[in-house]
């Protein structure tokens, strides 16, 4: 089964990729499989090699950050799997038909009769107001206005979950994250371990290779040639 193919097309939520289609694997890829689906396209799609503007290079990696920390783990893919099997329905409500031209709204209609109950007719200034608020013909959908709002809670999204700390009691899979502890290689590059007794080094941030850590941390490069890690001592929890 290959997990590489960036034609491959899984299942979507209307016209919106999943997890799956980010990585390019099918829905029943083993954890393998994402994971080496996951190192293929950062290789591509990270900082440090990738084409483009800084936006659109920074949201790939975004994505395929977010799509490999939900797919990894059983339990969050086992869940995303549920929600993908059942997506909530938009509610619908049935659409109100306008007034004629000039005319009134019925939910307002009780208030424009005089004392006798006779109809006031509607003044030219309120025919005016009446088209603007509620124009005859089809309601329109503010698409546009609907579209940019989902692309930038999608971004915020993903960008803020590929900073979620990694758990400290999960196996590596080699994949420097915020929270990784890691190990100096002889060529100081470093490579991710078990949070054990034996770690002494923690991840704080990943960062481009060009970029420069925060003072406080030292700078190791990555392994896997996936940015540079900054680091800094790491505290073992009080048993």
């Amino acid at each position: 089964m290959s997990s590489g193919h960036d034609s491959f097309s899984g299942p979507t939520i209307g016209s919106i990729p999943t997890h799956y289609d980010t990585l390019g694997v099918r829905p029943d890829a083993s954890t393998a499989e994402i994971r080496a689906a996951y190192l293929a396209r950062a290789r591509v799609h990270h900082p440090d090699v990738a084409t483009g503007t800084q936006r659109d290079v920074s949201t790939s990696m975004a994505e395929l950050n977010r799509a490999y920390e939900v797919l990894r783990r059983p339990a969050s893919r086992a869940q995303y799997d549920r929600e993908l099997r059942s997506p909530t329905p938009a509610p619908s409500a049935a659409p109100r038909s306008a007034p004629p031209d000039g005319g009134y709204d019925d939910q307002v209609v009780d208030t424009l009769h005089d004392d006798d109950g006779e109809p006031i007719p509607p003044s030219p200034g309120a025919r005016a107001m009446r088209r603007v608020l509620s124009p005859s013909g089809p309601a329109k959908m503010p698409w546009k206005l609907m579209a940019v709002a989902a692309v930038v809670g999608s971004v915020a999204i993903v960008a803020s979950a590929a900073l979620v700390d990694a758990p400290q009691d999960e196996p590596p899979d080699g994949i420097l994250r915020v929270g990784s502890c890691v190990a100096v290689e002889t060529n100081t590059d470093v490579r991710e371990i078990a949070c054990s007794a034996e770690a002494e080094l923690v991840v704080r941030l990943v960062i481009p290779t060009d970029a420069t850590c925060p003072a406080a941390y030292l700078p190791y490069r990555d392994r896997l040639g996936l940015g540079t890690a900054c680091v800094e001592p790491y505290e073992h929890p009080e048993t």
